[in-house]
């Protein structure tokens, strides 16, 4: 009998590196790295004159507006004696027409609440009917069974 030899192939890299021992070398070129990037600086926005003249009103750039400070124009309003009068005139009528309201809604509260109790009385004894009628109709319905 003939001894039959099994065929081995080559080894490969990774059989041969674990049998020496040997650790892969790292690329670095395949690691993950954090990208610096510099901050984007745009230049502002340059409309030519021609073209902003030609613009509807709507579209033109309104630049001039923002950079005012909108409190720099502004002038101390100050009242004489009988200005602050028809001021404080005016503050007392609109305290009284909020109490008023208050007063009306406080009203409308209560007519609703008297109401809905009202409501509720009335279903109550229409539910009370009802269900004496039903015992009533049982009752003959019974009656007329047993005779």
């Amino acid at each position: 009998m003939e001894k039959r030899s099994t065929w081995k192939g080559m080894r490969t890299v990774g059989e041969i590196k674990r049998d020496g021992n040997i650790k892969a070398e790292v690329n670095p070129d395949h690691l993950y790295t954090t990208i610096q990037r510099e901050e984007k600086v745009f230049q502002p926005l340059k409309i030519p004159q021609a073209l902003q003249e030609a613009l509807p009103y709507n579209l033109k750039p309104k630049t001039a507006a923002q950079d005012i400070d909108p409190t720099s124009g502004r002038v101390a309003v100050v009242l004489d004696h009988k200005e602050r009068k028809v001021a404080n005139l005016f503050k007392m009528l609109h305290e009284l027409h909020g109490e008023k309201l208050s007063k009306m809604e406080e009203e409308k509260r209560r007519r609703m609440n008297k109401f809905s109790k009202l409501k509720t009385g009335e279903e109550e004894r229409k539910l009370k009917k009802q269900k004496e009628a039903r015992k009533q109709i049982s009752r003959t319905i019974n009656k007329n069974l047993l005779h």
